[in-house]
């Protein structure tokens, strides 16, 4: 089968990844306050809240492809995560 979808611009997926950066850092600040209150960044490496903070924030974009096909900013500017062979929304493989 072949499937015809219009790719998103570039501008318009900078934009979806600005709202998407505000609402991760919008709930990962409090989260990361609550967890790590004690850890100083030093700028010598990273620390393991900073590693705790990407694994989370890839756990959402990777939850929210698989499950709305699209990360809130995504959904907001009416774009879509799908499998290009398919169509159907990605999966974790």
């Amino acid at each position: 089968m072949s499937y015809k979808y219009e790719y998103a611009g570039f501008w318009i997926r900078v934009g979806a990844a600005i709202i998407d950066s505000i609402i991760v850092a919008v709930a990962l600040i409090p989260i990361m306050m609550i967890i790590a209150p004690n850890v100083s960044n030093n700028f010598s490496g990273w620390t393991w809240a900073d590693w705790l903070g990407q694994i989370l924030s890839a756990i959402f974009y990777i939850f929210c492809w698989i499950k709305f096909a699209g990360t809130p900013g995504k959904r907001l500017l009416r774009l879509k995560v799908l499998d290009e062979q398919t169509g159907s929304n990605v999966t974790v493989g």
